[in-house]
């Protein structure tokens, strides 16, 4: 921020990304958020950072107050907790007459929320749950505020039928790119796939994921015949909390390898919305249970 506040030509979106930065501290409030603290009667602080000097006929650049890390350190304090207290609901998430899992935001909750997905989990036993990732089958009408599970039962899955962990990572008008850990040959990776409005998937390859320094790894790496696929999971015990991964079975790849969008293994599986909020937390509802049987039909319920 410090670095941005250097460089930055507009005064005006400079104000924008610290009133939106201090909101991300104060629960959102920002209504008493000043812009005049980026101005100096009427004139930008920028100005004061570029003095002439008309001996040597060159401009100087020179810091102020405002471009040191003291003005930023209130976003020190900002701490993703999964628990947005910006999330507020005017009906609280539950089931419905028709069986639908669903919720309603109030008007100031609706106006702090960026994004609503779902996050499925696998039930193993009453202490350990296998997340599946997420999914973005979520039904929402945003002129009502009413949101509710769209949720078909379908899911990505290799050709033996172990349910891949997926985690959307972009998306357009025509497709979904979703990635899911995986052990490559032994080697933790990330496998890349590209899902179409048809449900048809394209493999766009593995990537090593996240560097040690934080950059993003760019480069593709070409599946192989021979190659082993082997699934990994994030898991939770019953109070939500992060325990061992879970690693499933290996897969040698063919010539003919594709991934499969069919329907989820016959059993128990737990649901749970998650609501991102505009200044970058999160909330995660509480679950409800469903299950899928070996005819395909998918039915939620209340544990």
């Amino acid at each position: 921020l410090t670095l941005f506040s250097t460089i930055c030509v507009s005064p005006y979106y400079l104000s924008f990304v610290d009133r939106h930065d201090t909101g991300s501290v104060s629960d959102g409030d920002i209504e008493d958020y000043d812009d005049d603290t980026w101005f100096t009667d009427g004139f930008w602080y920028f100005i004061d950072l570029f003095l002439f000097d008309e001996e040597d006929d060159y401009y100087e650049f020179k810091y102020t107050d405002k471009t040191t890390d003291s003005h930023w350190k209130y976003a020190d304090d900002f701490k993703v907790t999964g628990e947005s207290k910006l999330i507020t609901f005017e009906e609280e998430p539950g089931m419905s007459e028709d069986g639908d899992f669903c919720f309603v935001l109030d008007e100031k909750g609706c106006e702090n929320t960026e994004n609503v997905s779902a996050l499925v989990y696998q039930d193993v036993d009453e202490d350990f749950l296998i997340e599946l990732g997420e999914t973005i089958d979520v039904y929402a009408d945003w002129d009502n505020r009413t949101f509710m599970d769209a949720f078909d039962g379908y899911w990505l899955s290799l050709p033996d039928g172990q349910n891949l962990a997926i985690y959307p990572v972009g998306e357009t008008d025509d497709y979904i790119i979703y990635s899911s850990p995986i052990l490559l040959n032994g080697e933790e990776m990330f496998l890349r796939m590209r899902q179409m409005n048809d449900g048809s998937v394209v493999i766009e390859g593995v990537w090593d994921g996240i560097s040690e320094n934080g950059a993003a790894d760019r480069t593709a790496h070409e599946l192989s015949e021979g190659d082993r696929i082997t699934p990994l999971y994030y898991c939770i015990d019953d109070e939500g909390n992060d325990i061992d991964d879970f690693t499933g079975l290996s897969y040698t790849i063919d010539d003919d390898f594709y991934i499969d969008y069919d329907l989820l293994l016959d059993g128990d599986y737990t649901y749970a919305f998650c609501i991102d909020d505009m200044f970058g937390d999160y909330l995660v509802t509480d679950a409800v249970g469903f299950n899928v049987d070996r005819k395909g039909n998918v039915s939620f319920y209340m544990d």
